[in-house]
C-alpha cells in the first residue's frame, strides 16, 4: 500500500525504510480534553530500544494494533511519516509535527490526512533536540508520583472496558454459533 499511494519525496520508499513502533492512534484516547496526537510506545524489530534516538527527518511507522483482534471490525490505524519539527515538550513526551507520507484509520485503506502530531517518549529524543518543559499534560499521561514516571494515556476502553466486554461477547457468539450448528447437522447425519 506506501508503495502504491505515497508520491512526492516519499514516492519509492517501502516499509523498510521506516522504523516501526507500536502507538496508540489519538482516535482511540480516551480523555476528551487530550492533544490528539500518535503517542509512540515501544519499537518493533530486532533494534534495541536504548539504541534508538528519534530527530528530524526520521521516517517511522507507527501502529495501533490495540483492536486487531476485535473480529467484528478489526482496525489497525497506520501512519508512516516523517519527523517535521519539534512543536512543544511537556512530561514524559516531545510533541512533533510530521509530514504524512500514508495514512489509514483501519490499516487497510489509505486516506487522505494532512496533519497529525506524534508525542515521542523523552527517552527516544535525540539529545539536540531535547527541550524543557513548555506546557503541562495536554495528552493525557499520567504520573506516578511513588515511582516518579510518566505512563502513556489510557485508551477508551481502558478507562470504560464495557464496550469491549460487549465486543468480546459478540465474537464468542459468532464463533460458538456455528460449531453448534454444525455438530447438530452432523448429528441429524449420523441418525
Amino acid at each position: 500500500m506506501l508503495r502504491l499511494f505515497t508520491s512526492g519525496k516519499s514516492a519509492g520508499r517501502g516499509p523498510d525504510d521506516y522504523i516501526t513502533f507500536d502507538a496508540i492512534a489519538p482516535i482511540f484516547l480516551g480523555a476528551a480534553h487530550t492533544m490528539p496526537a500518535w503517542i509512540i510506545g515501544t519499537i518493533r524489530g530486532d533494534i534495541p530500544s536504548e539504541n534508538v534516538k528519534l530527530s528530524v527527518g526520521q521516517r517511522i511507522c507507527l501502529q495501533d494494533t490495540s483492536r486487531v483482534a476485535v473480529l467484528l471490525n478489526p482496525e489497525c490505524p497506520t501512519i508512516f511519516c516523517t519527523l517535521d519539527r519539534v512543536a512543544w515538550a511537556e512530561p514524559g513526551y516531545h510533541v512533533y509535527e510530521c509530514d504524512v507520507h500514508l495514512y489509514s484509520r483501519d490499516g487497510k485503506f489509505p486516506e487522505n490526512s494532512a496533519h497529525h502530531l506524534v508525542a515521542v517518549p523523552d527517552a527516544y529524543v535525540c539529545d539536540l533536540e531535547c527541550r524543557s518543559w513548555g506546557r503541562d499534560r495536554s495528552l493525557g499521561q499520567r504520573i506516578s508520583l511513588t515511582e516518579m514516571v510518566v505512563l502513556p494515556p489510557l485508551r477508551k476502553w481502558e478507562t470504560d472496558p464495557a464496550p469491549m466486554v460487549e465486543v468480546q461477547e459478540l465474537n464468542r457468539r459468532m464463533i460458538e454459533f456455528p460449531v453448534q450448528e454444525i455438530e447438530a447437522w452432523v448429528k441429524l447425519g449420523t441418525n
